[in-house]
């Protein structure tokens, strides 16, 4: 059809054709901005005097349970992620929450052993055209992550494990500067960190989640230890801690219950209201 020439309904009846075909709610979602972009530029141009794609009725796009691993399972991956030379990379995914493009673009110099932190500076992701490094896209993924024991730990196993690879290959050995890399000194390419991930939950015989739901499970596992949520966001690079509240309304109302109960349990009573359920 000339672009002058669609109206609206043929645009609901293009939709209704979609989802009689099978294509999700999100796809949908994603044609019609696509489709209003369009006709907002047409627009502009003179080329149409109204945009027929507003106001299209679609329905909702629910949002993704989150279904998270016990702490217990995350324990179970990470003793097998272990057994494997670039088990540490997994043991500071859990525990830091950070993303895979943060880790593969971590660097040593980001890196401060003697303050227990280390600086998210530096992304490296899987594009189209190959990996592309980059300064993290907002200001607020910039940030300064603080390390505790178990990560501190992984992170020096670490080192000694990539100092004995480069003594072992020498002159080779590349001088790359990223903390995770392979044998040779290379960085870690972020496919072959999510392709291990899989092949080691398999082992783990754990369901299934991908390597970036490990940064889902720190947030879940901070909120149920009552960390606060506001200090989480900044940890997770969240622009605001509406985002990270919103992602986790469950897990913080399951806390806030938890927290709520402990404060109760701080009171002293001679007599406790005891919840039952009373017949009408």
């Amino acid at each position: 059809m000339r672009i002058s020439d669609i109206r609206r309904y043929h645009i609901v009846a293009f939709f209704d054709e979609l989802a009689d075909k099978g294509r999700g709610v999100s796809t949908r979602h994603k044609i019609l901005v696509v489709l209003r972009a369009a006709f907002s530029s047409a627009l502009l141009d003179g080329v149409v005097d109204v945009n027929p794609a507003l106001r299209i009725p679609l329905e909702a796009e629910k949002p993704k349970r989150f279904e998270p691993w016990s702490g217990e399972q995350v324990g179970q991956f990470l003793d097998v992620a272990v057994q494997h030379r670039l088990g540490a990379l997994y043991e500071v995914a859990f525990l830091t929450g950070m993303r895979r493009g943060e880790l593969m673009g971590l660097r040593w110099d980001a890196v401060d052993m003697a303050s227990r932190t280390l600086r998210v500076e530096h992304t490296r992701v899987q594009a189209t055209t190959g990996i592309v490094s980059s300064k993290p896209k907002t200001d607020s993924g910039e940030r300064t992550v603080t390390l505790e024991d178990a990560a501190i730990g992984a992170l020096l196993s670490w080192q000694l494990r990539q100092r004995a690879d480069r003594a072992l290959w020498a002159e080779a050995w590349v001088d790359s500067g990223y903390v995770f890399t392979m044998e040779n000194g290379e960085p870690v390419k972020p496919d072959y960190a999510t392709r291990l991930f899989e092949t080691l939950r398999k082992r783990a015989g754990l369901p299934k989640i991908t390597l970036h739901v490990a940064r889902h499970e720190h947030a879940s596992l901070w909120i149920a230890g009552g960390g606060d949520v506001t200090q989480l966001s900044k940890r997770l690079g969240h622009s605001t801690s509406r985002i990270t509240a919103d992602l986790y309304v469950s897990r913080v109302g399951d806390a806030d219950r938890v927290h709520a109960e402990r404060v109760a349990s701080m009171i002293p009573r001679a007599s406790s209201h005891t919840p039952h359920t009373q017949s009408v």
